[in-house]
């Protein structure tokens, strides 16, 4: 995260607050007409006069004849009034630097903790699958998500980089992100998740494939004070949560929190093991959870440390162990650490500096039997250790805002091993270490008055594979002041990780990274104070795309597949209406096919989603609403799941008492039956998920 995310914005006036921290470029003039820029006037009258008749066009097209069009003044700062001028929601997901949405060489959105809280989202799996483009699913040991088209079972979701605060989370041996009860931080702690769709590896490197999602987190001066709570929700599960958190009158800013969750999970049922106990499974669907989080920050130092461990039992047999058997489980540790320096050298230029450190540990145990009346244990691990470095700057300089940096990575333990316990079979070790470099530039310039571009690029070197270069490219058109145009082009790539490399004898030696480019048309359009519609077309083209295969003899194997190609579009509404109620809808269209014009697995076609907040009480009492579609999918064994609609229902009250918080979710309302597909490690084809499920949430305030 780059300067200024975590401090409040320094300036005498909200004018000058969001000039500092969108880094206005214009130039400087006297007088109270210049301050920030805003009094500059840029002699572009023939450029927008032959850029007027084609941006029109497309608005047209989009939404229809508008009369008053060339009336219209331009999407500027001094277009805005102070009330607007404060209700912008400033994103760093995309360029790695605060900035107005609209002006983001991507699709952002946003989901804040005001709706995390009104809608009971769990986890941030939750949050993320009421976006367009994302779905989420899971086989009763991690979630994994689905991104325009391309959600492969099994992936530990590697073409997705995830951040806290800026810092990497995505580990070293399976490049994984947590999305589930494994994510280090509590959704109560999160300030809000930013979301940048496609390409972001001309700023991040590896992993940015389809997007860049980032967890702001909250500070300890929101909370001025301490907080408890707990929660009781079906299938026997409980957590508790104690945080703390102040700012100090000499500008020390503190957080702590640790949260417990523990659940006994469902009874359930795979029809695929009916020669054993009818195939019913109880026990084994456990979990239990174990997160604290600390940060401290002052006069630009932030230091933040975060931790979680989670078990999970295993009830699918996967991998073929034994049904039923309560021994089979998975424990996840993941401890992040970061230190950060920044400062504003100026007007003109900011600065920042981060070292960070992460440990990841994955134990599983899996029961197989080896003879008749005889089990054997399965021991399986990873153990993954790294530290980072980046330093970066921010330059303003006329008409251009100019980010630049550099960053490395070198990992100090890369183990995986498996081996049998009090059994003669062989096991195996693999320790490796690793190290990569990226620098990254990318030039915001402002053309006209209406017009900007973005040009980024990022080279970045890895041990196993070398170099990769990696461009963006963004054409961005306030055609006026409600509409913007944007024409986004970029590409990304991700590295083989170890795990895919070294752990099934049958890999191919010589994986190569997977790369993709996308082109992306974007129209964003404000219907009102309060209302924004966001539309989009893309193509992706993935080549080398790394998959996992099973032989005849169910040995597992990862292989470059054939190349695919993506076609999708996407349709957002948000509106605030009045009461403060607040909605959003979203309908995306996907396919996704290899070069043999085959379907991928786990790829819906269609999915449409929608949410509401809706104030019963004034402020005390809301009920919050959301809903997803999902059309069906196919699995890896060829099979199809149907499609299914799912809704959810949270009743929150912000103040029973002076003190005291409450809400009460119920999730899959109408309890939908309906199922994921299963990755190859899974004899079934799908993985039945929970029907309907209850919670009821306290909170106080101390």
């Amino acid at each position: 995260m780059m300067f200024g995310e975590r401090a409040d914005l320094q300036a005498a006036s909200v004018f000058g607050k969001v000039c500092l921290a969108l880094g206005n470029s214009t130039r400087r003039a006297r007088g109270p007409a210049g301050r920030c820029g805003l009094g500059r006037q840029v002699n572009a009258a023939r450029f927008a006069k032959r850029l007027r008749g084609s941006v029109a066009a497309a608005l047209v097209l989009a939404f229809g004849a508008e009369s008053t069009w060339a009336q219209q003044a331009p999407d500027t700062l001094a277009d805005l009034t102070l009330e607007e001028l404060t209700e912008i929601q400033l994103v760093s997901a995309s360029s790695k630097r605060l900035q107005n949405p609209r002006e983001a060489p991507s699709v952002v959105s946003v989901v804040t903790a005001v709706e995390i809280r009104q809608h009971g989202y769990r986890t941030l799996g939750d949050i993320l699958r009421t976006l367009p483009g994302f779905s989420v699913t899971s086989d009763r040991n991690y979630t994994y998500l689905g991104v325009r088209g391309l959600g492969l079972p099994g992936d530990y979701n590697t073409r997705i980089l995830l951040l806290v605060d800026g810092v990497r989370t995505n580990d070293n041996v399976y490049s994984e992100a947590f999305v589930a009860h494994e994510f280090v931080i509590d959704p109560d702690l999160i300030e809000r998740v930013e979301v940048s769709r496609g390409p972001g590896a001309s700023v991040y490197g590896d992993n940015a494939f389809f997007a860049v999602v980032n967890v702001v987190t909250r500070r300890g001066g929101e909370f001025d004070g301490g907080r408890i709570s707990a929660a009781g929700a079906s299938f026997g599960t409980w957590s508790g949560q104690v945080t703390y958190g102040r700012k100090t009158a000499g500008g020390l800013e503190f957080l702590a929190s640790g949260t417990v969750l523990d659940s006994s999970g469902q009874t359930l049922t795979f029809p695929e093991f009916s020669a054993t106990n009818g195939g019913v499974v109880a026990g084994a669907d456990t979990e239990h959870v174990a997160r604290a989080f600390a940060s401290v920050g002052y006069e630009g130092f932030t230091f933040q440390a975060a931790h979680n461990e989670r078990r999970k039992g295993i009830p699918t047999a996967s991998y073929g162990t034994i049904f039923g058997d309560p021994r089979s489980r998975t424990r996840d540790e993941l401890t992040l650490l970061s230190a950060r320096y920044e400062r504003a050298l100026g007007l003109r230029l900011d600065f920042s500096s981060r070292v960070s450190f992460g440990a990841y540990d994955y134990h599983g145990v899996y029961p197989y039997e080896v003879e008749p009346s005889r089990s054997a244990i399965n021991t399986d691990g990873a153990s993954g250790r790294w530290w980072g470095a980046e330093a970066s700057g921010t330059f303003r300089a006329g008409d251009h805002t100019l980010l630049f940096g550099g960053e490395y990575q070198g990992s100090l333990r890369q183990r995986q091993h498996s081996e049998y316990v009090d059994y003669p079979l062989p096991g195996f070790v693999v320790d490796n270490r690793d190290q990569r470099f990226g620098l990254y530039a990318q030039d915001d310039i402002r053309v006209g008055p209406r017009v900007r571009l973005s040009l980024g690029a990022r080279f970045d070197h890895y041990d196993d594979v070398g170099g990769q270069a990696n461009p963006r490219l963004g054409l961005i058109v306030a055609a006026n002041k409600a509409t913007t145009l944007k024409l986004l082009y970029g590409s990304a790539f991700r590295t083989p990780n170890e795990y895919e490399q070294h752990y099934y004898p049958l890999t191919h030696p010589d994986l190569e990274a997977e790369t993709i480019k996308t082109l992306e048309a974007v129209v964003e359009r404000s219907l009102g104070a309060h209302t924004r519609v966001v539309g989009s077309v893309f193509g992706n083209r993935i080549r080398q795309l790394i998959v996992l295969h099973s032989t005849e003899a169910e040995d597992l194997f990862f292989q470059n597949h054939d190349d695919v190609d993506a076609l999708g579009a996407e349709l957002a509404l948000e509106a605030q209406f009045r009461g403060r109620a607040t909605g959003r809808m979203s309908y995306s269209f996907q396919r996704a096919r290899t070069d043999g014009a085959q379907s991928l697995p786990n790829s819906p076609r269609h999915m449409l989603k929608a949410n509401v907040a809706v104030p019963i009480a004034g402020d005390r009492l809301w009920a919050g609403a959301d809903a997803q579609y999902v059309s069906s999918r196919q699995t890896p064994a060829g099979t199809t799941t149907p499609g299914f609609a799912v809704a959810n229902l949270t009743l929150s009250a912000r103040r029973l008492s002076r003190a005291l918080e409450a809400s009460a979710s119920v999730y899959n309302l109408f309890d939908t039956r309906y199922s994921d597909p299963a990755s190859e490690e899974h004899l079934q084809a799908t993985i039945l998920q929970d029907g309907r499920s209850f919670r009821l949430r306290l909170a106080w305030s101390f």
